[in-house]
């Protein structure tokens, strides 16, 4: 899960005042576990990264300001197997109906073909 800290001065410039991971690379046993995770689940999740979202894309989160400082501060939530395979259209679908997502998910049939070509890729590199 990425995150960008926007301040008065950085927007000024258009550009993040900070930005980095608050975490990365973290498995879960599914995805149903990551949007149960505190983490990811009080976050404000809205859209997908693309209007027609498919294997590969991250959700976006409305930023959100600290009344304290008045830095806003947005998360991206970037999903991906621990294998390195795209995500599966029941996957996308679950995260969609579950955070409440705005936005198209891709044909089923998109999600079934970069399926198709990472096994395909994968039973090439393999001996």
């Amino acid at each position: 899960m990425t995150y960008g800290i926007i301040t008065e001065e950085s927007a000024a410039e258009g550009d993040f005042a900070e930005h980095g991971y608050e975490f990365q690379d973290q498995p879960y046993a599914s995805v149903r576990a990551l949007v149960e995770d505190s983490d990811v689940q009080y976050k404000s999740w809205s859209e997908w990264s693309s209007s027609d979202a498919g294997p590969g894309e991250w959700i976006s989160g409305e930023a959100k300001q600290d009344m304290h400082t008045g830095d806003w501060t947005e998360y991206g939530l970037h999903v991906s197997h621990c294998d390195g395979s795209p995500m599966t259209w029941g996957e996308m679908w679950f995260l969609k109906k579950r955070l409440e997502l705005y936005g198209k998910i891709a044909p089923k049939s998109v999600f079934d073909e970069a399926q198709r070509m990472w096994r395909a890729t994968r039973q090439r590199a393999v001996p």
